[in-house]
């Protein structure tokens, strides 16, 4: 679990339930996948110092991403492990500041290193995960299509066709989603304009409800 500590001393958990539970290794490779339980930060691990020769071993890492990279080598971890234990207590905030460039700038790593990260994951993912990798990878099509169609900043706008063929292409993973992302999902295939009008108006919610 982590917590965003915002400067009014707020503070939003995510989840933090207390909750301990020991996972097989496709069970914890869905809820770090999914996010469900699992938080895809490293700083919050504990890991045996064993699975790291596998890691190291298999050397699949892709050291040139800047961006998710936690994900990814979690996922590479998990994949190496029989089981795993999650405890859901917060140990870790995160500072939340406003207008911290972090949270406002757009860069090439902010864009492009999520879809990498997911598409090596759904490359590197057999076996019953496999699903949950195609589910997890058109989310996050979707997700980075909402984030640059309401950015002011306008260099990557030529990627939202590409995003858009691809959630169109690989339909049969949206039906996977839960009921939000489905219909944000049916708006974009609809019309690209809509879901622009509409998502503008939640995200403007979302920003001022929760993360201001």
């Amino acid at each position: 679990a982590v917590g965003n500590e915002f400067e009014d001393g707020r503070i939003h958990y995510f989840h933090d339930s207390g909750v301990l539970l020991e996972h097989d290794r496709r069970e914890g490779l869905e809820q770090l996948l999914t996010g469900t339980l699992v938080e895809p930060g490293l700083c919050n691990k504990l890991y045996s110092r064993k699975l790291f020769d596998r890691f190291f071993e298999q050397n699949r890492m892709d050291l040139s991403i800047k961006q998710t990279e936690d994900l990814l080598m979690n996922f590479l971890l998990f994949d190496c492990a029989e089981r795993s234990v999650f405890q859901d207590v917060c140990k870790y905030r995160y500072m939340v500041r406003t207008g911290s460039a972090t949270r406002t700038a757009l860069n090439d790593a902010i864009v492009y290193d999520p879809l990498r990260v997911r598409k090596l994951i759904l490359d590197y993912a057999t076996g019953d995960i496999r699903k949950v990798a195609q589910s997890t990878y058109i989310d996050i099509c979707i997700n980075s299509y909402n984030l640059l169609a309401v950015s002011q900043d306008t260099r990557y706008l030529h990627i939202l066709p590409y995003l858009r063929q691809e959630i169109l292409a690989h339909w049969d993973w949206v039906r996977m989603l839960k009921r939000k992302r489905r219909m944000i999902a049916v708006l974009l295939k609809i019309s690209p304009f809509l879901h622009k009008v509409v998502y503008h108006s939640y995200a403007q919610y979302i920003k001022e409800n929760i993360y201001e």
